[in-house]
């Protein structure tokens, strides 16, 4: 197979549109300290010459997979040269294997940087040009400014969001703010200053932008969410995922060189959802994202926590809560928090508006909740199809309709009332129970083989109260519950359990709850608190634990997928248990050898 000859001395001098066959001589992997910044180097001939090259992220797959090895013969369909610490390197954007690896050496490539050199040394001396005559020039109508947001200038060369990438030293964009966050603090072990980001978006992908110190105080009162603005100049980086839920590819850093020249609003698409119905809530993933319109039904007034524990450590954090509807009946909880507080308050949603949000978190809150973050982006009374349908639906009937909150039936909701199949533990497996949208509700009989002791208990709201919710101690020997923002004098301690349970077909692990817990332990979940904090007891606490081994018991269960960092496991969740009733379960199994003979 041919290459395509003179293909690195004109993709060296940016000439790079069509595609070029050129083989692979050699494969380097980089490392970076940044989260997810794996890149691979390429070193690319064409028979005549050779240069370097760098894959853009979203090629990686083909070194990994194997599909480009050294010597292999490729097709760069798409790419573009940037000069890098003095150097040319080839960015590839789009590349297919012409001829998989291995492949005999094409040629006797020499370095193109060497053959460019030697090309400068040889040139003759140019004639001195002749003098230019000097020119006043003329202002640029609408771009001048004295703050950093300049008034519609188009002048440069503007690309899209997509081709982007770390290597471009200019660029000029033109996208729409989709949201902005507040002005946050920050400190760690190198000093302490502000900082505020943005979401911006364009017909072709999304982007996040971050600014700090004198930077942020420049733009922070400048930018306007849902304004289109062509930007231009900062660093371009690959994001680290855990500060937050954007999908962009790359996140840039501005800087005080950084422009945004406002432009017509035409010249950017309008914020796209996809909207997840409320009724559907239940089917989406906890920690998951979605994007919701409903009718704001109530509006809580402004409340405040002050969590114990995680970054925010003794800080007061302001929020509200929000219900949604919609025409399916029901509805569920929005919590709101930063700068989104005040976006949805009891005076501006008196009228009960149309909400329409853009990336918000899944909870498992009562069923399932929601709740706002940094990146979602929100709107009321939004000019949508949607938006419409709904303001006409809640006028003429929505008002006086019955609604029930989202992961709950009509009735009572109470899940242990649901019907069960009978099973034996090793269906749970191999019916691939748990693997639904809603999960799978199963009754089997099954002897406790361990329980783990370790932990058995959490610290929850007094019993009075009618409410599960945790509580935390403070130094001052109360109790506050983060879930209603309340403090109390006194807690109680509910069991919340993890056993194993055997049949003669395999084994199974159990999450077992308060109720169920103190059937099987025999007393309150606070007798054995009490009981593991007194060394002179251990024994007794022990005893509680042997003597609840190896009985046998009717466990009502339910099988449901659920994540721990990022892996999907099957829970089952223990809803009722019972002391095994011998003549039933009898009478079963000689109507099940009956149904079998027939």
């Amino acid at each position: 197979m041919s290459l395509s000859a003179g293909s690195i001395q004109s993709i060296y001098s940016s000439k790079t549109s069509g595609s070029h066959v050129l083989q692979v001589l050699d494969i380097k992997r980089l490392t970076s300290n940044q989260q997810n910044a794996e890149r691979f180097r390429l070193t690319l001939s064409d028979g005549m010459h050779y240069m370097q090259a760098m894959l853009t992220s979203q090629l990686n797959d083909m070194v990994k997979d194997s599909s480009v090895q050294k010597t292999c013969i490729v097709r760069i369909n798409e790419c573009m040269c940037n000069s890098i610490s003095n150097r040319r390197i080839v960015i590839i954007l789009a590349m297919a294997v012409e001829k998989s690896a291995p492949c005999e050496p094409i040629g006797s490539p020499t370095n193109i940087e060497d053959a460019q050199a030697q090309a400068v040394t040889n040139m003759p001396n140019p004639a001195a040009p002749k003098p230019v005559p000097q020119v006043k020039a003329e202002p640029t109508v609408g771009y001048q400014s004295k703050g950093a947001v300049a008034m519609d200038a188009s002048s440069a060369q503007v690309i899209s969001i997509k081709d982007l990438n770390p290597y471009m030293n200019s660029w000029t964009i033109r996208a729409r703010l989709m949201s902005k966050s507040e002005m946050k603090q920050w400190s760690n072990a190198r000093g302490e200053g502000r900082l505020f980001s943005v979401d911006m978006m364009d017909a072709t992908g999304e982007l996040r932008g971050v600014f700090f110190n004198q930077t942020a105080d420049r733009f922070y009162e400048m930018l306007q969410a849902g304004k289109v603005y062509e930007i231009s100049k900062g660093t371009i980086k690959v994001p680290q995922r855990k500060w937050g839920n954007s999908k962009a590819e790359y996140e840039i850093t501005f800087n005080d060189n950084s422009t945004f020249n406002l432009v017509s609003d035409d010249q950017v698409p309008k914020i796209t959802y996809n909207f997840t119905s409320i009724s559907d809530m239940e089917k989406v993933e906890p920690r998951s994202f979605v994007d919701v319109i409903g009718i704001v039904q109530n509006v809580g007034p402004e409340s405040s926590i002050t969590p114990k524990s995680g970054i925010n450590q003794g800080k007061t954090i302001p929020k509200r809560e929000v219900t949604l509807v919609d025409q399916q009946g029901k509805t569920i909880q929005l919590t709101l928090w930063d700068a989104h507080l005040k976006a949805v308050t009891e005076q501006n949603a008196s009228d009960h508006p149309v909400l329409a949000i853009r990336g918000v978190r899944v909870g498992d809150y009562q069923g399932r909740s929601l709740s706002s973050t940094r990146e979602s982006n929100m709107e009321l009374h939004p000019d949508l199809p949607e938006a419409h349908t709904l303001r006409g639906w809640y006028d003429t009937a929505g008002q006086s309709a019955n609604f029930t909150p989202v992961g709950q039936a009509g009735g009572s909701g109470d899940a242990s009332s649901r019907p069960t199949q009978r099973i034996v533990i090793g269906d749970i497996t191999d019916r691939q129970m748990g693997l639904g949208e809603k999960g799978d509700y199963a009754n089997f009989v099954g002897t406790i083989m361990l329980i783990k002791n370790d932990r058995f208990s959490y610290m929850a709201v007094p019993d009075a109260e009618g409410s599960k919710y945790k509580v935390s101690q403070q130094g001052d020997g109360t109790f506050l519950c983060e879930k209603n923002n309340r403090t109390y004098t006194s807690c109680d301690h509910r069991y919340v359990m993890s056993l194993s349970a055997a049949d003669h077909s395999g084994t199974t692990w159990l999450s077992m709850f308060n109720e169920a817990g103190e059937l099987v332990m025999g007393t309150k979940a606070e007798t054995l608190v009490n009981l593991q904090s007194d060394d002179s007891r251990k024994a007794e606490f022990q005893g509680y634990f042997d003597q609840a081994m190896f009985k046998t018991y009717s466990f009502k269960v339910r099988a449901q997928t659920q994540k721990y960092n990022e892996e999907e496991r099957v829970k089952v969740t223990v809803l009722d248990a019972k002391p095994v009733d011998f003549v039933q379960e009898t009478t079963s199994m000689l109507e099940t050898l009956r149904s079998m003979s027939k």
